[in-house]
């Protein structure tokens, strides 16, 4: 049984719920992919009619079941040209699907935020630190990765990728090849601060506004610069250490040195001195969400547990299969049905 909670045309008042959402039944079809009968809908207001199957995650796919062994791929340090051999399909096919599949896993993670923050917020010590990579260019195109986490619970809140501006100390041939970049592109500026208040920004949007915010980085100068400037007065504490300080379990920062290191076992755009590097960094942020919905749903907090860091931290009560975290192409419907 389904109900159509909103038409899912984007012009419609009904969309975003601007005025009341009514619907007329159509009929059913049979899709050919699959034989799977399918109802039919009209919207009362804009008379576009629509189907069950346009609210779903596998919506217009000839292979419905692919995305979820491709997800596992995503997740398994796999690239994109060997993902194209494993499962016998075209290299566009796998990057169409890793658009959908990361956008859905964004839209999902921010619906949970969202929900959490009409509970009231939440509360916690929380770690910030910068992951360091590159698209195309180790030396002449680097990228930060700002990584924003739940310490005892392990559960990623926010993440996003930057340019970074030119390496240091380029030979003469290295030197040509960057005026050369900088000629059809411009000057390679760094976006790392903004990136780390748009974390920041986030961590105040969701955090409970009646206790104050403990957060923990390295010593690097911009996070205590930017922490005051975003946080305020809700900065309760900012604890430091070192970034060359050994980083085993007494670490202070063990927490997210440890998620960067599941990253890039994970990950294959950030495994190091690979060809797998991404192209371009909005493909490898997009490609990020997918292993957070993961972390953060589906995979427990240790491989000795099956708490997941959203039940540990109290923000879902129960751990997300993969099917039911990529059944819906808007996740709000999954969280408000219950799926």
């Amino acid at each position: 049984m389904f109900n159509p909670p909103f038409c899912p045309i984007l012009d419609c008042p009904t969309h975003s719920h601007k005025i009341a959402f009514t619907w007329r039944k159509r009929g059913f079809y049979s899709r050919k992919c699959d034989g799977r009968r399918v109802r039919r809908y009209s919207c009362n207001t804009c008379n576009h009619r629509f189907s069950a199957q346009t609210f779903k995650t596998d919506f217009r796919w000839r292979k419905p079941k692919l995305h979820f062994r491709l997800f596992d791929l995503f997740i398994s340090k796999v690239t994109i040209r060997q993902m194209a051999r494993i499962t016998r399909v075209r290299r566009p096919t796998v990057e169409r699907r890793l658009l959908r599949l990361g956008q859905t896993c964004k839209d999902f993670h921010a619906q949970v935020l969202n929900q959490l923050k009409d509970r009231g917020g939440i509360r916690g010590i929380f770690q910030l630190d910068e992951l360091e990579t590159y698209e195309q260019n180790r030396r002449l195109s680097p990228v930060t990765m700002p990584v924003l986490i739940e310490r005892s619970s392990y559960f990623v809140i926010h993440g996003e990728t930057a340019a970074m501006a030119a390496r240091g100390g380029l030979s003469s041939g290295w030197e040509k090849k960057k005026k050369r970049l900088e000629k059809s592109r411009g000057v390679r500026k760094s976006g790392s601060s903004n990136s780390v208040r748009n974390s920041l920004k986030r961590l105040r949007e969701i955090h409970k506004p009646s206790v104050g915010i403990h957060l923990q980085t390295d010593q690097k100068a911009s996070y205590r610069t930017i922490s005051r400037e975003i946080l305020k007065d809700q900065l309760q504490s900012h604890s430091t250490t070192s970034s060359k300080a050994k980083r085993d379990k007494d670490n202070l920062l063990f927490p997210i040195n440890h998620t960067f290191a599941m990253m890039r076992d994970s990950i294959s755009r950030l495994v190091r001195r690979t060809w797998a590097a991404s192209k371009s960094r909005l493909r490898l942020e997009t490609h990020f969400w997918i292993w957070v919905a993961y972390r953060n749903y589906i995979r427990g907090v240790t491989v000795r547990t099956k708490t997941t860091p959203a039940q540990a931290l109290g923000v879902l009560v129960r751990a997300w299969g993969r099917v039911d975290l990529l059944r819906w192409k808007w996740p709000q419907i999954g969280l408000t049905e219950g799926h």
